[in-house]
C-alpha cells in the first residue's frame, strides 16, 4: 500500500519534473507532487471514457510515461561539451 501510494505520489511528477530545466532540486520536488496527480487523474479519466481502464493498464500507462519522462530530462539535462581543440 505505501509503494503504491508513494508511486503514485512522486513518480510520474518526479520524472517529469526533471526535464522543466527548475535549477533548484527542492523546487522540482514541490513541482513533483501535483505534477504527478494531475497525470495520474488525467490518465485515469482518459481510460475510464474510453471504456479501456483497468488497474493493469493505468499502471502500465504511468511506467511508459515515467520512462518517458525520465529519457526526456536525461536528454534535456544534458549539455553540449566543448573540447579544447
Amino acid at each position: 500500500m505505501a509503494a503504491a501510494l508513494w508511486f503514485v505520489l512522486v513518480c510520474p511528477g518526479a520524472s517529469l519534473a526533471g526535464g522543466l530545466g527548475l535549477r533548484d532540486r527542492f523546487a522540482e520536488w514541490v513541482v513533483a507532487v501535483p505534477l504527478s496527480l494531475a497525470v495520474v487523474a488525467g490518465t485515469s479519466i482518459i481510460l475510464f471514457y474510453g471504456g479501456v481502464w483497468s488497474p493493469g493498464r493505468e499502471f502500465g500507462l504511468l511506467l511508459g510515461l515515467c520512462l518517458a519522462g525520465l529519457t526526456w530530462s536525461h536528454f534535456a539535462s544534458r549539455e553540449d561539451v566543448k573540447g579544447d581543440a
